[in-house]
This record gives C-alpha cells, sequence and structure tokens, in this order.
C-alpha cells in the first residue's frame, strides 16, 4: 500500500516521500533529519522519546556558594546553581524536586534553557524548615510531568543553618 509515490525524488531524509512510499512520521524506522528527528524510539534505544529526539542528559551541577554543601549557610541565603546538560534545547528544563515553602507542581520548580546553550543558571532561598536536605535535580521536557521524560542529575546535599540574631529560634541554636 503506497501513502505517495514521487518516482526518483523519494528519499528517506526529506519530508516528501520514503524510499518505501510512505510520508515519514516519527517512529516509522527511519531518521528523517529535515523533520528535526534525531533518533527512532524503540526498546533498544531508551535515550529516544516517542518525539524522536533525544531525551536531555544531565551533566552536573555545581553549587554556589560551596559553603552550602559543606558547613552550610544561613536560613534565608541565596543558593546558585548551575545545571549542565546535553540534548538540551529551548523544550528542556531543569526542574528541583518539591521544597517545603515553594509551588507544589513540578513546574513551579523549573528553569527553561536558552536556544543554544547546555547549562542553565537557577536558585533558591534555603529554607527556613529545612536543616539537611538532598536537593535533585532532573533535566525534562515535560515541565508539568517531569517523570514522564527525565535524565537525573547527582544529587546536591545542602545544608541550612540557624542564623542568630533573625528574631526566632532556628533548629541548631
Amino acid at each position: 500500500n503506497e501513502d505517495c509515490d514521487n518516482g526518483s525524488s523519494n528519499d528517506d531524509v526529506g519530508v516528501n516521500c520514503t524510499t518505501q512510499c510512505k510520508h515519514p512520521v516519527c517512529g516509522d524506522g527511519i531518521i528523517q533529519t529535515a523533520l528535526g528527528e534525531q533518533c527512532e524510539p524503540n526498546p533498544s534505544n531508551p535515550d529516544c522519546t516517542d518525539q524522536c529526539i533525544l531525551k536531555p542528559t544531565c551533566e552536573g551541577v555545581a553549587v554556589a556558594p560551596e559553603e552550602a554543601t559543606r558547613n552550610g549557610v544561613p536560613f534565608g541565603s541565596l543558593i546558585e546553581f548551575n545545571i549542565t546538560g546535553s540534548n538540551a534545547d529551548t523544550n528542556t528544563y531543569a526542574c528541583f524536586d518539591e521544597l517545603s515553602g515553594h509551588p507544589s507542581t513540578p513546574a513551579g520548580l523549573c528553569t527553561p534553557f536558552a536556544a543554544g546553550e547546555n547549562s542553565v543558571s537557577t536558585s533558591m532561598i534555603c529554607p527556613d524548615d529545612v536543616y539537611n536536605k538532598d536537593i535533585q535535580v532532573v533535566l525534562t521536557r515535560s515541565p508539568e510531568h517531569p517523570e514522564n521524560d527525565q535524565s537525573l542529575c547527582p544529587k546536591v546535599s545542602i545544608r541550612c543553618i540557624s542564623r542568630c540574631g533573625n528574631g526566632q529560634l532556628d533548629q541548631g541554636e
């Protein structure tokens, strides 16, 4: 059954008709680069999404100040994260796991990558109800449902410590 037939113009990289006389679609077993496909989904390629693009891969998370991961920073301090990845595009987001005091939807904790960039910077305030917390960052193209398409970054252990003089008795004081 032919869907199309362009004779000698049929090809497997274009947007017209494949060499099997089928309209090119994601999942047909042929990587059509002219359609933006990077891969074809199949059980032997778990890194390919059902949109025929490679899943983003997290390469690392850097934290500033570094004291936040060692000796701790006072509650209310700004902690900056620089997250690097590969296969990232403008549809890729770096998302924190849910943290107390932050929006309960995962998308509220996500920062998009910019076009042409393979790193993103974001920040959080050290929550005053967290003393030691493992922060999990994921890269995803589905910020509303990151569990559907995610790459886990290495966990980062953040220490928030009490701050004398803030007018309240914090944990650790």
